[in-house]
């Protein structure tokens, strides 16, 4: 393949350099991170402690369904009951400490796509996707619960710093940044061919589109183009001189008309 043939490097944005609400932003989402993986390493560490939470709140689908409320105390609950809330719990804690090293690693790329050119733009709308669809700000509401100390307060910190790099990613200098970024992607696209005759599309007007008004065709017979002025006739004059002039400007017009039809004819045949 020649080297003229080859496609061209597409241009490397020029780098914006990130705003300290930012550097901000991103401290607040690397807390979240480690928070999110605290709240599975309490919740392993307290595991007597929120089994004991599940069976007095009766939150546990196991106590919903087998336990009998005659028991006041988990050591009154059936053998296989009690092996089933066990059970439960244990799959809640993997479950949770997987899902929390997940997160915490999608919220470092993200870190780290903030701070380049091309990857900040959509690294702010997955810190809101993400906020949105784990509720994560709401988890500050689990200091005033009932929760073991240690996991209500890891949760409080993941809905803390949460709702801080949310705070940080749109205030004034954040917002201005991601203006920047985008121009600055901007600059590295191709250029848009221009579109002749306006818009396209199905309803586009310009020729474009499916019920847009169309061009007038143009006319087969070649256009006439007339020789020279012709000289207006002075009434004052004699009559037998004012027919005089009138034929011999009846005559040139004739002459005229031939030469633009030989013309035209002679365009054709070479054509």
């Amino acid at each position: 393949m020649s080297e003229t043939s080859r496609p061209a490097k597409p241009q490397k944005p020029q780098q914006v350099k990130p705003p300290r609400t930012i550097d901000f932003a991103s401290i607040a989402l690397i807390v979240q991170a480690l928070a999110m993986v605290g709240v599975a390493l309490a919740l392993r560490a307290e595991k007597s402690a929120y089994t004991s939470w599940l069976f007095k709140n009766g939150t546990s689908t196991v106590t919903k369904k087998k336990f009998t409320t005659s028991a006041s105390t988990m050591q009154q609950l059936p053998g296989k009951v009690l092996d089933d809330l066990h059970t439960q719990v244990d799959n809640a804690m993997k479950s949770s400490l997987l899902t929390s090293i997940l997160f915490a690693f999608i919220l470092v790329v993200i870190v780290f796509a903030l701070r380049r050119t091309r990857g900040a733009s959509p690294a702010r709308w997955a810190v809101v996707v993400l906020a949105v669809l784990q509720t994560v700000p709401l988890q500050m509401l689990s200091i005033a619960s009932n929760l073991p100390t240690g996991l209500k307060i890891a949760q409080f910190v993941v809905g803390l710093a949460s709702t801080v790099s949310l705070v940080m990613l749109f205030v004034p200098q954040s917002r201005q940044y991601f203006r920047d970024v985008r121009a600055a992607v901007a600059e590295t696209l191709p250029p848009r061919p221009a579109r002749s005759g306006g818009r396209g599309g199905l309803f586009g007007g310009g020729g474009g589109g499916l019920f847009g008004p169309r061009p007038a065709a143009r006319s087969a017979e070649p256009r006439v183009v007339d020789a020279e002025p012709v000289a207006s006739v002075d009434m004052t004059k004699r009559p037998d001189k004012r027919r005089a002039e009138a034929d011999a400007v009846a005559k040139g017009a004739a002459l005229a008309r031939s030469r633009a039809k030989a013309a035209a004819k002679s365009r054709r045949t070479e054509d």
